[in-house]
C-alpha cells in the first residue's frame, strides 16, 4: 500500500499473547479519548495487515493496525518569530514563551501569537500536526509551555500530570517562608477576565510557595508550585495575601497593563509514550532580573 503524502499515521501491533479486540478497544488502551476516537472514525482510513477495513473491525493477536488521518486544516497564518524550542520528539514540543504574546490567536489578535510562530516552525520542518497546548500561560507570563503533536498525547497529559514551578516577584512579604495557599477561585461577577477568591462558589485551588529571597522595600522572590490549575491562580492567591505580583495591574496597583513578574521556571512529567521522566528548566529572564536591579532601594 502506498501511503499518501501529508498525512498523520498511527501504527500499532496487537501483542501475540492478547485476546482479539476491537480497534476502539486497542486505541483506548493506547490512551485515545472518546473524542479522539470519534474524530478518527470520521476522518481516518483504517488498515489491518495492510488491508483496508472499517472502524468497527476487530484485531486478532499479532495483527498490525495502521490508521491514516487526513492532514489537519488550519486557518492560522504562519509567521516567523523567535520561537525557542527546548525539547522536541515525535510526540511533544517544549518551548520557552517570551512575555507579551498570546498563546492562541483571538478574534482581535490573529497574528503575532505563539501558535503563529509554531505554524511557521511546522511548515519549515514539514511537521503535519495541529496545535495542542497542554496548558496556557497569560499573555504577560513567560516561561515553559508544552505542545502535543497529536490529540491523544494531549489527552494523556491532561489534568495534573505535570509539575509546574513558577518564579514570581511580589510586592510584600508572605506570612511564612514556606506555606500553602488554599482558597477557592471563581470568576469575578461582571468580568470575563478577572478572578477572585470565593469561599461559597469558587473551585478548589491550592498553591505551594517558598520565599527564596527578600530584597529592600519588601520585594520578594518566591517560588510557587501549582497543585491545581485555575485561571490566574498564582496572581489571585498572591493578591489574596496582600502581596500582589510586581506590575500586576489587574490584581495589584491599578494602571496601564504591564508585564506581571511571573515566569514558568521548571516543569517535570512522565513522557506519556516513552514513560521517561522529563525535566526542563528556564532561568529567570533578563527583564525580571532588571526589575530587581531597578527596584527602589
Amino acid at each position: 500500500m502506498k501511503t499518501p503524502l501529508n498525512t498523520n499515521i498511527y501504527s500499532f501491533t496487537l501483542p501475540s499473547d492478547n485476546l482479539p479486540c476491537s480497534i476502539r478497544q486497542l486505541l483506548v488502551k493506547k490512551g485515545f479519548s472518546l473524542t479522539n476516537w470519534r474524530k478518527l472514525k470520521k476522518d481516518a482510513t483504517f488498515f489491518i495487515n495492510e488491508q483496508p477495513v472499517t472502524a468497527n473491525d476487530r484485531l486478532n493477536a499479532g495483527d498490525h493496525l495502521k490508521i491514516i488521518v487526513s492532514p489537519p486544516t488550519s486557518t492560522v497564518q504562519p509567521e516567523r518569530g523567535p520561537l525557542v524550542v527546548i525539547f522536541e520528539d515525535d510526540y511533544l514540543l517544549v518551548v520557552n514563551k517570551p512575555p507579551g504574546i498570546l498563546v492562541h490567536p483571538t478574534g482581535a489578535n490573529t497574528n503575532g501569537t505563539l501558535i503563529n510562530w509554531l505554524a511557521y516552525y511546522y511548515q519549515q520542518h514539514k511537521i503535519i500536526s495541529a496545535f495542542h497546548p497542554i496548558y496556557r500561560l497569560d499573555r504577560n507570563t513567560s516561561g515553559l509551555i508544552i505542545f502535543a503533536k497529536q490529540p491523544f498525547v494531549q489527552h494523556l497529559l491532561s489534568g495534573n500530570a505535570i509539575r509546574k514551578e513558577y518564579l514570581a516577584l511580589l510586592n510584600g512579604v508572605l506570612p511564612q517562608t514556606v506555606g500553602i495557599i488554599d482558597a477557592p477561585i471563581a470568576r469575578k461577577t461582571g468580568s470575563i477576565i478577572e478572578r477572585c477568591i470565593d469561599f461559597a462558589n469558587g473551585k478548589p485551588a491550592q498553591t505551594l510557595y517558598k520565599v527564596l529571597r527578600i530584597y529592600p522595600k519588601q520585594l520578594s522572590l518566591v517560588r510557587f508550585i501549582l497543585l491545581t490549575g485555575r485561571t490566574h491562580q498564582i496572581r489571585v492567591h498572591a493578591a489574596h495575601l496582600n502581596c500582589p505580583l510586581l506590575h500586576d495591574t489587574l490584581y495589584g496597583e491599578p494602571g496601564p497593563q504591564a508585564r506581571q513578574a511571573l515566569h514558568c521556571h521548571r516543569i517535570s512529567f512522565i513522557h506519556p509514550i516513552t514513560k521517561k521522566q522529563l525535566r526542563f528548566f528556564s532561568p529567570l529572564p533578563q527583564d525580571l532580573l532588571n526589575f530587581i536591579l531597578n527596584f527602589p532601594k
